[in-house]
This record gives structure tokens, C-alpha cells and sequence, in this order.
């Protein structure tokens, strides 16, 4: 009997992720009662905040940059000049997709027992996480982490429409995840609710870099 190809999408990978960690997932409550009664002490300084982004397959996540303009060429500059300014600061910054494999010892991946592996690791530096210490355990405070995000979301700015790169669409698929002192899942929504919910408003507002330039730095 021929064997029936296996089909998974995007939210299957973020479903596998909330299975195999939901011991440490501690945001039960509604999104809105949350902002409610959480947003007074999300922010205090034992907390450390991670940006994961679900990805379908290997093949998804190196389409990441031709999101970074309106066009292959411009995406080709933005992404490196992304890469140069962020390569040594996103060790809070993972990519998860989802991989068939079998959970072996030698397996990069992050052991399910499950026939989709999660495969995790930066966004650009890809530095390999295997467990889930080694994915959360790089959590940057508040300010340094909104500093990433204002920045990281700069490259992605696309100056022709006024708005995002090619393929952000799937925004909902960059999670913004609150770490608590115990290294579990406080709070976890996407990068839109994360930045509407809060009303929060960078504290400067980068232009993306012209093709060509070097001034793109990282200041945490």
C-alpha cells in the first residue's frame, strides 16, 4: 500500500510547538482580560522577551529574504545590510519550521516523539536551539528587545507602498513571546498585538537604509 504524503502548514508548526511545551505555556486567559490585568507587570525587569517566527519547512524560511522589499533586487540589499547590522544581536530571534524525521539522538531537532520535528534556530546568525532552555534562555529585557524590534522591523519597511516587504501577509506568524524568572511562557501574542495592544510607539522611528549604505547600526 503506497504510503500517504504528509501535509502541514504553517499553524500545524506553531499547534506542534504549544504541544510539545505546554508545561511552560502559562497565558491561558483571554488576550484582552490579559492586557486587562497583566500589562501593569509584563514589563518588570525579571521578565525577558524572545520573537519566534513559525515557518512551514526549510523551503519557507529561505524565501525570508525576498520579504525585505518590494522587489528581489532591493530585498537582496536590505536583507544584507539586516543581516550586517543584527547578525550578532539576535540570539532572542528564532525561526521554527517543521521537518518529517524520526527523532533521533544525532537529529538537530527538537525531540517530540512526533512524525512533524521542529527544527529551531536565529534568524540570521542560525545558531542551532535543540531544547527549550537553549530557545528562551536568550530572552532580552523589555527595552533592549523593543530597541531589536523597531530596528529589525525598519529593514522590513518597504518606502514604495508605506508598508511592509513582499510576503508579510503572514505577520501572524511572528510571536512575540514574555519569558517569566522561571523560563516559562508568561504572555505570548503576535508582533501586531504585541505593539497595538500596548499602544506602544517606538521611541524613534529608523528609516530603512538605502541600497549601498553603511551607516545601518544596532544599539541596544
Amino acid at each position: 500500500m503506497t504510503q500517504q504524503k504528509m501535509t502541514w502548514w504553517e499553524k500545524t508548526v506553531e499547534y506542534t510547538f504549544i504541544l510539545q511545551f505546554q508545561r511552560h505555556l502559562k497565558f491561558l486567559s483571554p488576550l484582552e482580560d490579559f492586557y486587562e490585568k497583566g500589562g501593569d507587570t509584563i514589563f518588570n525587569d525579571s521578565n525577558r522577551w524572545i520573537l519566534i517566527e513559525f515557518k512551514k519547512d526549510a523551503s519557507s524560511v529561505n524565501s525570508e529574504k525576498g520579504k525585505f522589499g518590494a522587489d528581489a533586487k532591493t530585498a537582496a540589499v536590505r536583507y544584507k545590510e539586516a543581516l550586517k547590522a543584527l547578525n550578532e544581536h539576535d540570539n532572542h530571534h528564532v525561526i521554527i519550521y517543521g521537518r518529517i524525521g524520526k527523532n533521533s539522538e544525532n537529529s538537530s531537532a527538537m525531540k517530540n516523539g512526533a512524525p512533524l520535528e521542529l527544527v529551531c534556530h536565529t534568524y540570521f546568525s542560525d545558531k542551532v536551539r535543540t531544547n527549550y532552555p537553549e530557545m528562551v534562555n536568550h530572552g532580552k529585557n523589555y527595552q533592549d528587545f523593543f530597541n531589536y524590534l523597531e530596528q529589525f522591523t525598519a529593514f522590513k519597511y518597504d518606502k514604495k507602498s508605506g508598508s511592509s516587504g513582499r510576503g508579510l501577509t503572514a505577520a501572524v506568524y511572528e510571536q512575540v513571546a514574555c519569558i517569566d524568572a522561571d523560563g516559562n511562557v508568561a504572555a505570548m501574542m503576535s508582533k501586531d498585538d504585541f505593539t497595538k495592544g500596548y499602544n506602544l510607539t517606538p521611541s524613534y522611528q529608523p528609516k530603512p537604509p538605502e541600497p549601498g549604505s553603511n551607516t545601518s547600526s544596532y544599539t541596544p
